[in-house]
């Protein structure tokens, strides 16, 4: 996600209290200071946080998650949840045809297709 989408993603409540703290702030410095280096600096925090909690949140993805990034890198930006958990027990159910129907894999595989 860009810098940018995640600054569209951000209320527009917040970034009018940005924007009247960047005033504050500049009004404080007798304008000495301008008004769009507070702005730049606030919304820099909030991207850096964004970034963070974003990061934290996709530190462990399940298989399924990894399966439909794969699949959206290749594709036209959908979902793609359900193919991606289709694909998973697809490869859970040719592993068991390879191996007689016994796989501890399989079934791992299986079980993480339904997290």
């Amino acid at each position: 996600m860009t810098d940018r989408e995640l600054l569209e993603l951000m209320p527009e409540t917040m970034r009018d209290e940005f924007s009247y703290a960047a005033k504050v702030c500049s009004d404080a410095t007798d304008g000495r200071v301008n008004l769009g280096i507070f702005r730049v600096a606030l919304n820099t925090a909030a991207l850096e946080y964004a970034r963070a909690v974003l990061k934290a949140a996709n530190s462990n993805p399940s298989l399924v998650e990894r399966v439909r990034r794969a699949i959206v890198e290749h594709g036209d930006g959908e979902t793609y949840i359900d193919e991606a958990r289709a694909a998973i027990y697809e490869v859970a159910h040719w592993l068991r045809e390879q191996h007689d129907g016994d796989l501890i894999a399989a079934t791992v595989l299986k079980r993480e297709a339904g997290r």
